[in-house]
């Protein structure tokens, strides 16, 4: 491993992960540090799977997956809706109490009429990039959708994230559609090969 990449994984866990400098460090350096190692990437999602595996091996640690997904769900809402990160421990639960509930198929009821009337039902239009659904539809257009229909809705991307999520993992033979969830999200965050927030 070369030293800018050992630099850039010690980086891991104040971007991806609810740290103490996860809630410290302010936007403007998390999304220096996010252009450093992201920008140019073709597939944002396999620089961060890669990133994500260096981390774990060099470190000998295990990222907990529902904290990844909520963190990558956030930067979506920041990159769409520019919601901002959490700042605190509070905050974040706040943040993970929201990403939960739409494991429960009744809180989930609205949201479901809400994507079938508004982004045509399929979430796998936006969080599953192995898929024919995904490439069918450009990224800036995806993010044009996103930000019309949930601007000024009571949904966030993350919402959609999770719905997403949880749908799927209700389901037999879709634990790769679940797995590919936070990575496409993270796709999502990009335009032209570039982080964003619009």
């Amino acid at each position: 491993m070369n030293d800018l990449r050992l630099d850039y994984i010690t980086f891991f866990p104040s971007l991806f992960t609810p740290s103490n400098d996860f809630f410290v460090m302010p936007m403007e350096t998390k999304s220096q540090q996010l252009h450093s190692i992201f920008d140019q990437k073709i597939y944002p999602s396999m620089e961060l799977r890669n990133f994500r595996f260096d981390f774990e091996e060099r470190f000998g640690t295990k990222i907990n997956d529902l904290d990844f997904m909520i963190v990558i769900g956030l930067y979506l809402d920041f990159s769409i809706l520019r919601i901002p990160l959490p700042k605190s421990v509070s905050e974040f639960e706040s943040a993970k109490t929201r990403f939960l509930k739409w494991k429960d198929k009744r809180k989930s009821r609205a949201l479901h009429s809400f994507l079938f009337e508004n982004l045509g039902g399929n979430t796998r239009v936006f969080f599953d990039n192995g898929s024919h659904e995904f490439s069918r539809t450009p990224i800036f257009q995806k993010r044009q959708n996103l930000r019309f229909y949930l601007q000024g809705s009571e949904y966030r991307p993350s919402d959609l994230l999770s719905y997403h999520f949880y749908l799927y993992s209700s389901m037999d033979n879709y634990q790769h559609v679940t797995e590919e969830a936070p990575y496409s999200a993270w796709d999502l965050c990009f335009l032209q090969n570039q982080f964003i927030a619009e």
